[in-house]
């Protein structure tokens, strides 16, 4: 929908105006397909575990990334006390402690 004269409203032109922030962001320029230049785009901080990009790591080093194994002790007792069968990663988990 447009106003009467043709134009956009301000809440189109808004959403418009997001809608390219995210194309620049994403690193394509509005109205092509060619990626922005380097030096065009903005750095972005990748979340690093010794020095490996967290995407790259293998589900184990994700699982000890988000938390210590060795702090799973009291989901283990929790595990033990009902008898219960771990998943694949709490089983990981258990494993490696101590």
């Amino acid at each position: 929908m447009t106003t009467p004269d043709g134009a956009f409203t301000p809440e189109q032109k808004e959403y418009l105006a997001g809608f390219m922030a995210g194309l620049r962001a994403s690193g394509l320029t509005p109205g092509t397909a060619e990626p922005v230049t380097a030096a065009a785009a903005p750095e972005v901080e990748v979340a690093r575990f010794h020095g490996t990009p967290l995407a790259d790591l293998c589900k184990e080093e994700r699982w000890k990334h988000d938390e210590d194994p060795l702090d799973a002790w009291d989901r283990l007792i929790r595990h033990a006390e009902a008898d219960q069968k771990p998943d694949a990663e709490n089983t990981y988990r258990f494993k490696t402690h101590g």
